[in-house]
């Protein structure tokens, strides 16, 4: 009767073990898929934002240079500064808050030409510190991008946009 019962123990004991590392190697799994999930997203949504914001560029620019406007060189250097890049780093997963903020700068500096006074925005200039943190590739002009597409702006109601960075960062 004690073999029985010793026996019964040491089975409960294995089959408790077996199922823990099941339930790791399972959840690894789920961690790799969702890993998966958000790389082919974020790639998604990178491959979507390229054609309809250079088509829409390209438009500005052409009118800009139809009206002679005094911008026009300037909104081919941010343009290209902008694609530049979104080459560079079209297949980072993320970048420092530095590349980061220096990215959003050329795009709002692009979305301002396009809109003149209907925009206004603010970034931290660079600090040292900024090299250290990092971010999701593009993650700070999805959230600007949702700014523009929710919001209305006029040069007698600008958008003002401000990007801050906390003394606890």
């Amino acid at each position: 009767m004690r073999i029985v019962f010793l026996v019964l123990i040491f089975l409960t004991i294995q089959y408790g073990l077996n199922s823990q590392k099941r339930i790791e190697t399972l959840k690894t799994e789920k961690e790799k898929l969702q890993k998966e999930n958000y790389m082919a997203q974020l790639q998604s949504l990178r491959n979507q934002m390229d054609p309809h914001f250079l088509f829409n560029s390209l438009n500005t620019l052409r009118s800009m240079v139809h009206q002679k406007h005094k911008n026009s060189e300037e909104f081919i250097l941010n343009l290209s500064n902008f694609y530049r890049s979104t080459l560079q780093h079209k297949t980072s997963n993320t970048l420092s808050l530095r590349e980061e903020l220096s990215f959003l700068n050329s795009y709002l500096e692009l979305m301002k030409s396009r809109n003149d006074e209907a925009i206004r925005f603010s970034i931290p200039t660079s600090d040292p510190d900024f090299s250290k943190y990092h971010l999701p590739s593009f993650g700070l002009q999805s959230v600007v991008e949702n700014c523009f597409k929710h919001n209305s702006m006029s040069s007698k109601l600008p958008l003002n946009i401000r990007i801050t960075v906390t003394d606890d960062n």
